[in-house]
Order: structure tokens, then sequence, then C-alpha cells
């Protein structure tokens, strides 16, 4: 979701004011350590804040420093805004903020190198690279989810420079950890000839004041219990080394494992720009940073969290936490801690929810997300939302899932054309229902809202773009309804009659859907996707279901729900005969269906035979990665790609 890092602290999420500093607030490059930690505390605060969604009170406090680090944090919290919303203004203004940070960040490291002594463990000017860094990233990150195609390009540029620089700060990183380890061992042994200076620049008393702030749920800090990861969390005397550790480790554990997910022909691409990645380090250094139970270690939980949910997306799974599968257990404690910490922020309601739909408990889910409290950014309130959407679509709560989507078009402009498209796909398995329940007053009804939302679906393509080009799934969605007008003229029936296989249940397939399913929604999906409008004798049929391709992708439907239900044979046999056999150039439509088959014939050996079969897995799913262009092959050939790395780890030794 989020990548990018801030300021940390093992203070509390609401800490009391600061006290007010002796030195000029309005200067960008401390000459003296202390105020430097001080305005490192100032800083951790406010990202404390934003992570307890008191972002209002957050952006007052920066605003008031006139330091790189209020600048810094300035622009971390209009990346999130920018991550969370895709929204071009919030994005220029957040990009804004971070060239002005990383100016006066580079500007600081040029002074603190000339600088004999340095403020914090490590060589001088360290931190002020590692804030160069973070600006960099989260700047890029801005560029390449940008709809410019030329500031995509620049900011492959930026994240290769942060990448080279993160390099250097983690190998400090190490050495640093490596020497402590030397010294307690000394110390523990009554004698060591090696010592590590954590003295220079250490708090005042004011300032360890503020590191040792009781929590946001009244308790005591937290730096000094035990973390997720079942160890003690390191005690820092020094705010820079804990800012140096904990977003050093939170921005190369993200980087590596962006790089290292990535499909392989972009991954080659990348290493030759100097780029590359690694899966289990980059998790490694992200618990590293998560551990440390702070303002930093909170958006490496996240992109954690994240990580884990996204593997639930490709069906062929590591199980073993070793190998970088999902540590279940340790996720679960993970979040609980930081639920604590930050009680009133509901990013961690919302990854609480979606571990619910883990364990397809749907519906609790749902009560999860009904909050009290509104969020105060409504980017995360449109995220919360668009989560809700997806789960009433899959328990077919038909009616509220469309008011649902139909309410994102108010909270955000991510995909307009995508929430009508799934609101009119809605009221289709209302119409449906009706016409089987023999209720042509409501069937009307419903015809017509569906039809008046799908017609709207037109209007809004393309008025967000990635990297310069129309959503996939929009282009999806507009070709869809143009092919169902189509079929309405040829027939001269309603649009909602030439309406083929069930569109919302193709939704549910592309959104991976069918996972959070128990046995007896996956029965109504079947049943929906077999639905056959009624034909009075001798009358032409007037849906496009009569068509090869809506035939070939109600057969693929049918076999991914048998593979849902563990009929693997069953599954197999479908898409094999019915769908795999089938002359590709007579579904140059439903192009998606086929490099799609061989995905979910993978995943049915997998579910039969495990790493047993792992050549014939990894063939299906190289063809799948491989297969030529088509209208989906981003979103689909990304659970390919994902599956291929799965097996990759499991074949090591």
């Amino acid at each position: 979701m989020f990548k990018g890092g801030w300021f940390s602290s093992s203070r509390a999420a609401s800490p009391a004011p600061a006290p007010a500093l002796a030195r000029d607030a309005g200067s960008s490059i401390s000459l003296n350590g202390l105020d430097e930690q001080a305005e490192i505390i100032q800083v951790l605060r406010a990202m404390d804040l934003v992570m307890n969604d008191d972002i209002d009170t957050a952006e007052a406090e920066l605003e008031a420093g006139g330091s790189l680090w209020h600048k810094l944090g300035q622009g971390a919290t209009g990346f999130i805004r920018s991550a969370a919303g895709l929204e071009q203004a919030v994005m220029k203004e957040a990009s804004d903020s971070l060239g002005a940070a990383e100016t006066a960040a580079y500007a600081a490291q040029r002074h603190a190198i000339r600088s004999p002594r340095s403020t914090s463990s490590y060589p001088a000017g360290i931190e002020f690279a590692l804030a160069t860094a973070e600006c960099q990233l989260m700047s890029a990150l801005i560029g390449v989810l940008s709809e410019s195609i030329v500031e995509a390009m620049k900011s492959f540029y930026k994240m290769r420079n942060a990448f080279k620089t993160l390099e250097r700060v983690s190998k400090s990183i190490e050495e640093v950890k490596a020497k402590r380890l030397i010294a307690d061992a000394g110390v523990s042994g009554g004698s060591s000839s090696l010592t590590v200076d954590t003295t220079a620049g250490s708090l005042g008393s004011e300032e360890r004041g503020l590191l040792a702030a009781p929590g946001a749920h009244g308790g005591e800090s937290s730096s000094h219990g035990n973390t997720a990861g079942g160890k003690a969390e390191p005690e820092f005397k020094n705010a820079v080394d804990e800012y140096i550790e904990s977003g050093g480790n939170l921005c190369y554990g993200t980087l590596l494992l962006f790089i290292g997910m990535i499909p392989p022909a972009m991954s080659k691409l990348l290493s030759i720009l100097g780029f590359h990645g690694d899966r289990i380090k980059g998790l490694e250094c992200l618990w590293e940073s998560a551990n440390m139970m702070n303002s930093q270690g909170a958006l490496a939980a996240l992109i954690l969290l994240v990580y884990y949910q996204l593997l639930q997306f490709c069906d062929i799974v590591e199980m073993d936490p070793t190998r970088g599968g999902m540590p279940r257990e340790k996720c679960e404690k993970l979040l609980h801690e930081y639920r604590e910490k930050y009680p009133n922020s509901p990013l961690w309601i919302l990854e609480q929810a979606r571990m619910c739909t883990q364990k397809k408990e749907v519906e609790q889910a749902i009560e999860l997300l009904e909050f009290k409290r509104k969020p105060q950014m409504k980017q995360i309130d449109a995220i919360c939302v668009f989560e809700k959407a997806l789960n009433f679509m899959c328990l077919h709560h038909y009616e509220k899932a469309a008011k649902t989507f139909l309410q994102l078009i108010d909270l955000n402009s991510w995909s307009d054309a995508m929430y009508y498209y799934i609101a009119a796909s809605c009221y289709v398995e209302l119409y449906r229902s009706s016409i089987t329940e023999g209720d042509a007053k409501k069937a009307e009804e419903w015809s017509k809202k569906s039809e008046e939302l799908f017609l709207k679906v037109a209007t809004h393509i393309g008025k967000k773009k990635f990297m310069a080009r129309t959503l996939p799934l929009e282009t999806f969605t507009d070709r869809k309804v143009k092919k169902w007008q189509r079929f309405a003229k040829e027939r001269k029936c309603k649009l909602v009659e030439a309406i083929g296989v069930s569109p919302l249940e193709e939704m549910i397939y592309m959104w991976n859907g069918f996972t959070r399913m128990n046995d007896e929604l996956i029965a109504q999906s079947l049943k929906n996707i077999e639905w056959q409008a009624p034909v009075e004798e001798g009358e032409k049929p007037k849906s496009c279901i009569t068509e090869i391709d809506e035939k070939v992708v109600q057969s693929f439907l049918k076999g991914v729900l048998a593979r849902h239900r563990g009929e693997y044979e069953k599954a197999k046999e479908i898409f094999e005969k019915e769908v795999a056999s089938v002359d590709k150039l007579k579904l140059k439509e439903e192009n998606w269906v086929l490099p799609s088959t061989q995905y979910e014939i993978a995943v049915v050996i997998w579910c039969e035979s495990g790493m047993k079969e792992w050549k014939t897995i990894h063939e299906y799913l190289t063809r799948c990665a491989s297969w030529e262009t088509y209208e989906l092959d981003n979103r689909l050939g990304l659970r390919a790609s994902m599956g291929l790395d799965v097996l990759k780890h499991a074949a090591e030794p």
C-alpha cells in the first residue's frame, strides 16, 4: 500500500507537548547535536499523531518548525495522502514538499561531513543521507503512480539513487549492530577492548522525557517490551540512532521486497540499471524495523501485513515462514500491538478485517469496518469503504454492495468507471433474481438502474491513467458494455437482456473474491454463473451467452469454483476440455481467459501434489507469465509471477 519512510520514536501516539527549544526554529540545518535530536523528536511525535489518525494536530506541529526534519515530516504526510488516494493535486503538493526536504537534507549532509564529530553511533551525516534517500524514494513512488510517463521514467532514476544510498546505510547498520554485539559480549564477560560510541549527541533530560512519554493506551512506553518477533527491542540512547535503524531497514527492506516481487522480464531490466531484489532479506529488514514499535516501524508493519495479504491474491502460497510464507501468529501479535499503540487509527482495523477475510469471516470483517469514528483522512476512509464494498459483493449482498461502490465516487477519483460498472453488475443480479421469482415490476426497476450505470462507464474511461495508460480494468469494463450494446441492438432487446455470463462473478474473480467465500457462498456464485434467461418456445435467445467466448468464460468460472470447492479432478477436466482446447482465434474479445487457464491448471496441480509436480507447475505458470500481450496481462500475470517466485524459493536447499 504505502512505501516510504519517516520518523520514529518509542513514544506513545499522543504524548504531552514538547518543551520549548532554545534555538531558532526557522534554521534548516542544526549545528548542535542536541538541537538536532530535539527536532527529530518533535517530528517523531508529529508522525505518531499521523499514525494515530490525528492529522490536523500533526500538520499544525510540522508547520510550526522550519528544520529539514519538519519539511520531511510534511512531505511524508503528503505522501500518505498521495499513495492512499492517487489524486493529482495532492500528489503535486506532496512532491513539492519532498523536493524542499531533499534540498535541505542534501545541504545538511554536506555540512555534516565536514564536521569531525558525529551526533550518533554512525558516521557523520549518515542521517541526512538517509533523509535524502527517503525523499527520493517517496518522490519516485509518487512519480510512478502519476499519469505521466515522463515523470515515471524520472522516478526510476531517483529510485536508483535512493537504492544506492540505502545499500550503504544498510551496511553501516550491520556494522554498528555487530560492534554492539561484541561490546555486549565483552560487558557480560567482564572485559572488552571494543566500545561503541552511543554518547555522542546523547539525549538531554528534556528530550529523554519525550521518549519516555506514556503510551496512548495509558500504559508505559513500549520501548523496552518484547516485540512480535519475540525479541526485546533495542534500547536507544540516541534518537538519531533509532531514526537511522528503523528508517534504513524500512526503506531498504521495502525496495528489496518490491523488486523481488516484480515479473522476471522487468527484474532483468532493473538489474542492468543497478537494482537487485531479495524478498527474504527485504522481509527481514521490514521485521527489524516493525519490531522497534515506532512510527517508522508502524509503516514497516503495514507493508508486511499488506504483503502477506497480497500473497493470498496468489493461490500458490508458501506456508513455511522461514521461506517467506506468512507467519500468521507473529502477524496477529504485531497487529495487536500496533492497534494498542495507535487506538484511533483505522489502518490497523482494516488489516484486522482483511485477516478475517482470509479465514472466510466476511461478515465479521464488515462489522469491523463500520467505524464509529470517521477517519480524518478521506483517502484512508476510501480504502476502508472499498474493502467493505468488496466484502458485500462476496456475500452476494447486491444492493448494499452497489450503494457502497457508488459511495466511493464521492470519496476518491481512482476509477469511477469501475465503481459504476460493479454497481451496475450488482443490479444485474437483482434483475435476474426478480425474473426468476416472476416479479416483473422489480425486474424493470433493476433493469433501468443497471442500464443507467452501465452507460456512465464510457463517460469516465481514461480519466485516471497509470504511466499514461488507461487502467486495464477500465479498458475491460468499457469493452464489455460496448459488446452488450452491440448485441442489444442486433437482437432488439434491453441492455440487461443482452448480457451473458454474470459480470459480477467476473469481477469477483478479478479481485480474487472466491478465496473469501465459504461453500454456501460458492454455491450461490455457481447459480449466478449458470443462470439462463427463460425463453419461450420458438423464441430466439437475447443474451450473448450463445456466443462461444461467453460459453468459454462460463466454463472457466465453473472450473475456478470447482477448484475452490476442492473438486480438483473436475476443475482440471473443465479447464483442459472446455477451455484450453479452444482455438485462441475464437476468443479475440475475451483473450484473458486462456492465459488465466494456464495459471488455474497450475494451481490445481499445486493443490493436489505440491512440490512433487514442481516441473509441471512451473511450465504452466511460465506459459501464463510469458503469454503474449492481452487485456489484463499485468493484473493476472502478477499471480503467475508470484507463484513462480514461491516455486523458486521452495526449490532452494
